[in-house]
């Protein structure tokens, strides 16, 4: 509770469970997941509240947040992230409003069927999105823009509007696109 964290709490390195319980901490106080760490939330449990949250702080992609509830209908919260797995313990519906992913993201495990809606997001270069076996990704409004050298990896189901503001995006699976953009002296390579 906010009575008993009254500081600022940061994962240096290793991982960090919830075990399902909720984290409330204190206005102007840091949650903070340093690169090389990470933090799993798991049962029915939300984001750490009141916090301001830093999952990404030196901008290298390296931490990880690791959205393993089983609540349904939960929003994955509007943040920087570095490395985002949204791998569920139940068969969920998830919405994520906006965000931006510094390192790689997950959709599903291929275990339990994820169907994520989504606004908007933005890939860093060199990192891969990746849609499990089993899950849904709809991109509602807005696009999903790869920002470098990415790779796309598809095994569920993947409906989205596409910029490619990099230097290449390659995929190795097929997928629904509704609008595509494909910037000057950007490649695009789709699987056979």
């Amino acid at each position: 509770s906010s009575t008993n964290v009254t500081g600022n709490i940061t994962v240096v390195s290793g991982i960090l469970y919830n075990g399902g319980f909720a984290i409330a901490g204190n206005s102007g106080k840091t949650f903070q997941v340093n690169s090389g760490a990470t933090f799993i939330m798991t049962g029915i449990s939300a984001m750490p509240s009141t916090f301001t949250l830093q999952f990404d702080p030196t901008s290298d992609g390296g931490s990880t947040v690791k959205y393993q509830q089983t609540t349904n209908s939960l929003t994955v919260t509007n943040a920087t992230y570095g490395n985002l797995e949204l791998t569920p313990a139940a068969v969920v519906s998830w919405t994520f409003p906006a965000g931006s992913v510094k390192g790689n993201l997950v959709v599903g495990n291929g275990t339990q069927a994820l169907t994520l809606a989504m606004v908007g997001m933005t890939i860093e270069s060199g990192k891969n999105f990746t849609v499990a076996s089993g899950s849904v990704f709809n991109l509602s409004s807005g696009y999903l823009t790869m920002n470098g050298t990415n790779v796309i990896s598809n095994s569920g189901t993947l409906t989205l509007n596409l910029i490619v503001a990099g230097t290449a995006v390659t995929t190795s699976s097929s997928f629904t696109v509704a609008a595509f953009t494909v910037n000057a002296a950007s490649d695009f390579t789709a699987s056979a």
